[in-house]
Protein backbone atom coordinates (compact mmCIF):
# COMPACT_ATOMS: atom_id res chain seq x y z
CA UNK A 1 0.00 0.00 0.00
CA UNK A 2 3.07 2.15 0.84
CA UNK A 3 4.58 1.45 -2.71
CA UNK A 4 1.02 2.45 -4.29
CA UNK A 5 1.03 6.10 -2.39
CA UNK A 6 4.90 6.69 -3.61
CA UNK A 7 4.35 5.74 -6.96
CA UNK A 8 1.34 8.27 -7.74
CA UNK A 9 2.65 10.96 -5.39
CA UNK A 10 5.85 10.48 -7.48
CA UNK A 11 3.34 10.77 -10.48
CA UNK A 12 1.75 13.84 -9.45
CA UNK A 13 5.21 15.46 -8.79
CA UNK A 14 6.44 14.58 -12.48
CA UNK A 15 3.33 16.01 -14.02
CA UNK A 16 3.49 19.18 -11.73
CA UNK A 17 7.15 19.40 -13.20
CA UNK A 18 6.26 19.00 -16.80
CA UNK A 19 3.21 21.15 -16.81
CA UNK A 20 5.13 23.87 -15.00
CA UNK A 21 8.87 23.35 -15.93
CA UNK A 22 8.47 22.25 -19.60
CA UNK A 23 5.53 23.88 -20.98
CA UNK A 24 6.11 27.26 -20.87
CA UNK A 25 2.83 29.54 -20.41
CA UNK A 26 0.27 31.20 -22.66
CA UNK A 27 1.55 34.96 -23.53
CA UNK A 28 -0.44 37.85 -22.29
CA UNK A 29 -1.11 40.42 -25.07
CA UNK A 30 -1.74 43.46 -24.14
CA UNK A 31 -4.71 45.25 -25.71
CA UNK A 32 -4.40 47.19 -29.01
CA UNK A 33 -8.04 49.38 -28.64
CA UNK A 34 -7.28 52.95 -28.52
CA UNK A 35 -9.74 55.08 -26.13
CA UNK A 36 -11.33 58.17 -28.05
CA UNK A 37 -11.06 60.73 -25.77
CA UNK A 38 -12.34 63.18 -28.15
CA UNK A 39 -12.36 66.98 -26.97
CA UNK A 40 -10.40 65.52 -23.06
CA UNK A 41 -7.35 64.30 -24.87
CA UNK A 42 -5.32 67.16 -24.55
CA UNK A 43 -6.19 67.84 -21.01
CA UNK A 44 -3.35 66.79 -18.29
CA UNK A 45 -5.90 67.76 -15.35
CA UNK A 46 -9.57 67.87 -15.80
CA UNK A 47 -11.22 68.28 -13.17
CA UNK A 48 -15.00 67.98 -12.25
CA UNK A 49 -15.52 69.47 -8.87
CA UNK A 50 -14.53 71.24 -6.42
CA UNK A 51 -11.51 73.00 -7.81
CA UNK A 52 -7.95 72.94 -8.78
CA UNK A 53 -5.35 74.40 -6.50
CA UNK A 54 -1.54 74.18 -7.86
CA UNK A 55 1.32 73.06 -5.07
CA UNK A 56 4.26 74.78 -6.25
CA UNK A 57 5.83 74.17 -8.22
CA UNK A 58 4.04 72.31 -10.50
CA UNK A 59 5.12 71.38 -14.18
CA UNK A 60 2.02 70.10 -16.24
CA UNK A 61 2.12 68.92 -19.74
CA UNK A 62 -0.77 69.53 -21.63
CA UNK A 63 -4.12 71.68 -20.76
CA UNK A 64 -5.23 72.20 -17.61
CA UNK A 65 -9.41 72.82 -17.64
CA UNK A 66 -12.64 73.01 -14.86
CA UNK A 67 -15.87 71.74 -15.57
CA UNK A 68 -17.98 75.12 -14.75
CA UNK A 69 -20.92 72.56 -13.73
CA UNK A 70 -19.47 71.77 -10.67
CA UNK A 71 -15.88 73.38 -10.47
CA UNK A 72 -15.67 76.74 -8.01
CA UNK A 73 -12.10 77.91 -9.47
CA UNK A 74 -8.59 77.21 -10.23
CA UNK A 75 -6.04 78.64 -7.47
CA UNK A 76 -2.51 79.04 -7.60
CA UNK A 77 -1.11 77.93 -10.63
CA UNK A 78 0.80 79.68 -13.16
CA UNK A 79 1.47 79.96 -17.08
CA UNK A 80 4.37 79.26 -16.35
CA UNK A 81 3.99 75.85 -14.81
CA UNK A 82 1.73 74.54 -17.90
CA UNK A 83 2.92 74.00 -21.36
CA UNK A 84 -0.46 74.25 -22.33
CA UNK A 85 -3.65 76.43 -21.49
CA UNK A 86 -5.45 77.22 -18.41
CA UNK A 87 -9.33 76.80 -19.25
CA UNK A 88 -11.35 78.41 -16.34
CA UNK A 89 -14.92 78.39 -16.42
CA UNK A 90 -15.79 82.06 -15.32
CA UNK A 91 -13.20 84.19 -16.22
CA UNK A 92 -11.81 84.00 -12.53
CA UNK A 93 -8.44 82.92 -12.82
CA UNK A 94 -6.23 85.44 -12.33
CA UNK A 95 -2.55 83.99 -13.22
CA UNK A 96 -1.61 84.02 -9.55
CA UNK A 97 0.72 86.84 -10.70
CA UNK A 98 2.09 84.34 -13.56
CA UNK A 99 0.42 86.29 -16.49
CA UNK A 100 -2.95 85.45 -18.22
CA UNK A 101 -1.22 84.77 -21.20
CA UNK A 102 -2.21 81.27 -21.11
CA UNK A 103 -5.71 81.30 -19.72
CA UNK A 104 -8.71 80.97 -22.01
CA UNK A 105 -12.70 81.46 -20.92
CA UNK A 106 -14.37 78.59 -22.41
CA UNK A 107 -17.05 76.99 -20.60
CA UNK A 108 -18.90 75.14 -23.48
CA UNK A 109 -15.70 73.14 -24.05
CA UNK A 110 -15.37 72.93 -20.31
CA UNK A 111 -18.12 70.84 -20.34
CA UNK A 112 -17.90 69.38 -23.66
CA UNK A 113 -14.46 67.33 -22.46
CA UNK A 114 -15.96 66.56 -19.20
CA UNK A 115 -18.56 64.70 -20.60
CA UNK A 116 -16.23 62.90 -23.15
Amino acid sequence: MKTLHKIKFLVVTLLLLIQFVFIPPPKAYAATTTVNLGTADPFAVLAGTPNITDVPTSVITGNVGLDPAGGAGITGLKCSEVTGIIYDNDGGYTGNGGGTACRVTNAGLLTTAKND
